[in-house]
């Protein structure tokens, strides 16, 4: 999905998780943890060009398709459920339920709109499969 429609989905999201819960820390994370999880492409991003940055190359993702493989560590549904037991088990703050959902929705949203692997969004399929990228299940 666009860095623009991952931006209208979380606001969105944060807006009505602050009008649900009146916690501004919990619409503000939900936000940012939506629109800020793509910095873990940068890993994929300088893996494969070095540390010569183009913005342009970098918002097509093609280093993906170049490489074959895909780490984006944050994008992980394991992530989310750790930091929602965090939150379960620890009485955590609202901050954290923002967190999670706005991974959570930049997930699904990827999920729906990229063509890769059902189960692509679980880092421990990626880790099993050596983070390469399968469009199909067919494919290892």
């Amino acid at each position: 999905m666009s860095p623009k429609r991952h931006v209208l989905v979380s606001a969105a999201l944060g807006g009505a998780l602050f009008y649900a819960t009146h916690s501004a820390s919990s619409g503000i994370a939900c936000f940012l943890a939506g629109t800020a999880i793509d910095v873990d492409h940068l890993y994929d991003y300088f893996r494969h060009k070095g540390f010569r940055l183009s913005v342009e190359d970098f918002l097509l993702g093609r280093y993906f398709t170049e490489t074959g493989r895909h780490f984006i560590w944050l994008h992980s549904y394991e992530l989310v459920l750790l930091l929602l037991a965090s939150w379960f088990f620890f009485q955590l703050s609202q901050l954290w339920i923002g967190i999670s959902v706005g991974l959570l929705s930049h997930l699904l949203c990827d999920q729906f709109t990229n063509s890769v692997h059902p189960l692509s969004y679980f880092l421990c399929y990626r880790v099993s499969n050596d983070f390469k990228i399968s469009n199909h299940p067919a494919q290892g």
